[in-house]
């Protein structure tokens, strides 16, 4: 008898977390069709590298030489620069 208890515990359990993954994945908006950047909720900017796809914020991002990139780090910046 204790143990059909705990097997519909369990089974209530998994259907209430399963459900609410469902309801978060539901109300979850979309990035924008190829958007790199999307603000926080503080005003500071994620950006993605370029070379990468690492998210760092906005002000810890290297910008590229002709101002187009952003990138994660100096070394990404060198290794994704023209030859």
């Amino acid at each position: 008898m204790k143990f059909g208890i705990w097997i519909l515990i369990g089974l209530a359990a998994f259907l209430w977390f399963n459900h609410a993954k469902r309801q978060r994945l539901k109300n979850r908006v979309p990035p924008a069709s190829g958007a790199t950047a999307a603000p926080e909720k503080d005003g500071e900017q994620i950006v993605a590298c370029a070379h990468c796809g690492l998210h760092v914020p906005r002000s810890d991002a290297v910008v590229a030489v002709d101002g187009v990139g952003l990138y994660c780090s100096e070394v990404h910046r060198r290794l994704h620069a023209p030859a």
